[in-house]
């Protein structure tokens, strides 16, 4: 074999390789996406919306997880909108402390570090998400958000699970139904 077919052989045994590592590397992220079955629904009404919860069983390649749905639909139709999911490394139930009216127009719903309220009967959501909304923020404390309050006037408190030596907040507030939660 002369010296530039064994270049031109190993340059093409490297292609070959890498290429392999990338269609691995798709499968892998193909996997991690996937969502298995509903293994477990929730559904509840307030007098304007409803909100419904769904369990999905997710797989990656190394554990079986969950991804949980939280959608919205007006009383009496079946005009379903997801409002936020949340992908848990644990299959979880379906946590319905996490689902909250506050009245006829107002209500939230909350899981691991993602908070959504809605001032308009679930037409439109607000979502606070710690991974997006805290600087500096280290995933992940599955339990982040410990308790939500919110008044019909649109004040509210969100008290946090912090870790000791994370940049968390122990306690954010808003003033207008949760488009903003400040310290």
């Amino acid at each position: 074999m002369s010296l530039s077919s064994s270049k031109s052989h190993r340059r093409h045994t490297r292609v070959r390789a890498i290429t392999v590592l990338v269609l691995f590397g798709l499968i892998g992220c193909k996997k991690s996406l996937e969502l298995g079955k509903v293994y477990e629904t929730w559904e509840v009404s307030g007098n304007q919306f409803r909100v419904r919860v769904k369990a999905f069983e997710e797989y990656s390649q190394w554990e079986l997880g969950s991804y949980v749905v939280y959608e919205t639909a007006p009383r009496g139709t079946d005009r379903w909108r997801e409002i936020m999911g949340f992908r848990h490394d644990d299959p979880i139930k379906i946590p319905r402390e996490s689902v909250h009216f506050v009245s006829d127009n107002i209500g939230y719903v909350f899981l691991g570090w993602k908070c959504a309220v809605t001032s308009d009967a679930g037409q439109t959501w607000s979502v606070w998400d710690a991974e997006r909304d805290v600087p500096n923020w280290s995933c992940c404390d599955y339990g982040l958000i410990r308790q939500v309050e919110l008044s019909v006037e649109g004040r509210g408190k969100m008290t946090l699970h912090t870790i000791p030596g994370r940049n968390e907040p122990e306690v954010l507030l808003t003033e207008d139904f949760g488009r903003h939660w400040h310290r």
